[in-house]
């Protein structure tokens, strides 16, 4: 394999790391957003039962 061909693979491995990690980061958004939620609703039941 040739310089270019290691230069290459090593640029596709990047830009698949990249992308693996803004999806995490996306999935990690959305179920701190959904967990906000959650606690909204919970502490408005718990202000109606009291």
């Amino acid at each position: 394999m040739t310089s270019d061909d290691w230069k290459e693979i090593a640029e596709l491995i990047g830009t698949a790391a990249i992308v693996a990690s803004l999806i995490f980061v996306g999935l990690e958004l959305r179920q701190s957003h959904e967990i906000a939620i959650a606690a909204e609703y919970q502490e408005r039941a718990s202000s109606v039962i009291e």
